[in-house]
């Protein structure tokens, strides 16, 4: 499917239409988005986010549900508690995943008044999706557009980071939110985790469930790169961020 993008002020620039021809990995094999959004530039004190939307017809419905969602992901990377866990059978023939249980707690009573202070750096829409660019202070960024990198992300070892591919959806919106949102369970299983028994299925003696669990807090998250497999049917989020184990459902971080 080849369709047009366009950048859009909505209300808080000039209006500016750019357009050029896009062809989206749920309708094609290649992308043309912001350079911003396939790799998160690196900008001293200002921590970015992506928001995304569905490409409604109101163009403002867009704009808002976008930028709203952005400021929400900035604000949760800020420092989140992650508690649950993923339970898993394991028998003579193999290892069988059988479901997560996952929470993401925060303190939602600040988030009005965090999200007056958000900036928009950038916003970009096509017949698929409608993607912002939020920080916490302004920024001069790459709003160029590119294809969607082929190559992997060259990963960093000397900090805590973590991946998670979702499958392409009709809605792609829907794709890159569970990505984001599970990349960073990944992230705190891969900082602090521990494997407990939960007894045998009934009736299959043989069939032994574990329950890889974790409580921490995850503090200063950033989405660092986002890539569209054509071939695969996935669209794949890496993260970084830190991990503090939580001793206690009450127990709270010192943040620096």
């Amino acid at each position: 499917m080849i369709g047009n993008g366009r950048r859009i002020g909505s209300g808080l620039g000039t209006l500016g239409f750019i357009l050029a021809g896009v062809i989206l990995a749920n309708g094609g094999d290649e992308s043309l988005l912001p350079a911003w959004f396939w790799d998160t530039p690196e900008i001293p004190g200002v921590r970015l986010a992506v928001g995304y939307s569905l490409p409604y017809q109101d163009s403002e419905t867009a704009y808002q549900e976008a930028f709203r969602d952005g400021c929400w992901r900035l604000f949760t990377d800020w420092e989140s508690r992650i508690t649950g866990g993923r339970a898993h059978a394991s028998a003579p023939e193999g290892t069988m995943h059988m479901g997560d249980t996952f929470a993401q707690v925060i303190d939602s009573t600040l988030f009005p008044g965090f999200m007056k202070n958000v900036v928009r750096l950038d916003s970009f829409s096509t017949p698929e999706i409608r993607v912002v660019l939020v920080g916490t202070g302004k920024a001069n960024i790459d709003r160029n557009l590119t294809k969607a990198p082929s190559e992997k992300p060259a990963i960093s070892r000397s900090v805590l980071q973590a991946r998670f591919s979702a499958p392409l959806y009709y809605y792609l919106s829907s794709s890159w939110k569970e990505a984001e949102a599970k990349a960073r369970i990944e992230l705190a299983l891969s900082g602090f985790a521990v494997t407990k028994g939960l007894g045998s299925v009934k009736d299959q003696a043989a069939l032994s469930v574990m329950n890889l669990e974790t409580h921490v807090f995850l503090i200063n998250v950033q989405t660092i790169h986002r890539r569209i497999h054509d071939q695969s049917g996935v669209v794949t989020i890496w993260v970084r961020g830190s991990v503090i184990p939580a001793e206690s459902p009450n127990d709270e971080p010192e943040h620096e």
